[in-house]
C-alpha cells in the first residue's frame, strides 16, 4: 500500500523510494525454490531498479495462493530494452497493482527463467 499518494504508480522505484512509501521487499521471496513455477496470475505490487545488475527487479503476489515473490527483468543487450527474452512489454511502463499472467520455470541450470507476462 502506497503513503505516499504523489508518487507516479507505475514507476520503477528505487530502493530508498519504495521504502519510503511503505513497501517490504523482503517479504518477496528470490531464491529460486521458493519462486512459484508453471503458468499462473499474479498481481505486480511495485518494481524497484535491480541494485547490481542491469534489470528491474518485479514485486508479485500470486493470486490463488497470496505467495509474495521477486521475478527481475533483465535489459535485452540489443534493444537496450527492459523486456523479457521472448519480447513484449516494456517492464519501464508495465502498469503496476494490475494482475499478469505469468509462466516461469527453470533452465537446464536450474536457474529461474521469466517466460511470459501478460495483461490479464
Amino acid at each position: 500500500m502506497h503513503l505516499n499518494k504523489n508518487i507516479m504508480t507505475d514507476r520503477v522505484l528505487t530502493w530508498k523510494m519504495a521504502i519510503e512509501n511503505g513497501y517490504n521487499p523482503s517479504l518477496y521471496a528470490f531464491d529460486g525454490n521458493d519462486i512459484p513455477l508453471g503458468e499462473y496470475e499474479a498481481i505486480l505490487e511495485f518494481k524497484i531498479w535491480a541494485k547490481n545488475t542491469m534489470g528491474i527487479s518485479c514485486y508479485f503476489v500470486q493470486k490463488n495462493t497470496g505467495k509474495k515473490f521477486r521475478l527481475t527483468v533483465f535489459r535485452q543487450p540489443a534493444t537496450k530494452a527492459y523486456t523479457l527474452d521472448s519480447g513484449g512489454m516494456s517492464f519501464v511502463e508495465s502498469p503496476v497493482n494490475c494482475e499478469y499472467l505469468l509462466r516461469v520455470s527453470r533452465n537446464d541450470k536450474r536457474r529461474i527463467v521469466f517466460e511470459k507476462a501478460v495483461t490479464v
